[in-house]
C-alpha cells in the first residue's frame, strides 16, 4: 500500500470519528436524476462570477442548500460518486455546513472541502467503511438517458 493511499485512510478514519451513522428508511428507496439544463447551469455560474470556483463546487453548494432546505435528516454529508466528469476510485463524503449567511459564504465552505477530500481519494475502500454516512448522494457529469 502507498504512502498516499495510507494517509487518506488515516485521513478518512479521522473524519468519520464521533460522526453519527445516517438513519436509513425501511421499505422503498427512491432515487431522483435530473439534468441540469444549459441556461440554467449558466446562471449558477454566474453566481461565481468573482471567484475562482469551480462547476463542482457550484452544482456541490447548489444541491447541499435544496437537500437542506427538504429534509430535515439531512445532516450536510452527501456522497459522490465517480462519473466521465469526476475521476474516482471510491466514492466521497462531502460534509457541507449550511450555516452560511450568505451563499457566497456557502460556495467558499464547500470550495475549502472540496480541495480537501479530493486530495485524500485514493483510500482504499476495504479499510475505510463510508457507506454509512449518508443517505444523500449525487454524480456530477452523468449524462442523463433520454425517456423518449
Amino acid at each position: 500500500m502507498s504512502n498516499t493511499h495510507i494517509l487518506s485512510n488515516i485521513f478518512w478514519q479521522n473524519k468519520i470519528t464521533n460522526k453519527g451513522k445516517a438513519v436509513f428508511s425501511i421499505g422503498e428507496i427512491k432515487s431522483l436524476k435530473k439534468e441540469i439544463l444549459k441556461d440554467n447551469f449558466e446562471s449558477f455560474i454566474k453566481i461565481s462570477k468573482n471567484n475562482s470556483l469551480s462547476k463542482f463546487t457550484i452544482i456541490s453548494s447548489v444541491f447541499s442548500f435544496v437537500i437542506n432546505k427538504y429534509f430535515e435528516n439531512y445532516q450536510g454529508i452527501m456522497k459522490v460518486y465517480p462519473s466521465h466528469s469526476v475521476e474516482l476510485e471510491n466514492f466521497l463524503l462531502l460534509e457541507i455546513q449550511n450555516n452560511s449567511t450568505t451563499f457566497k459564504e456557502l460556495l467558499q465552505n464547500t470550495a475549502t472541502e472540496v480541495k480537501e477530500v479530493f486530495s485524500h481519494k485514493n483510500y482504499t475502500s476495504s479499510e475505510v467503511d463510508l457507506e454509512q454516512f449518508s443517505n444523500f448522494s449525487f454524480q456530477f457529469g452523468q449524462k442523463v438517458e433520454s425517456l423518449d
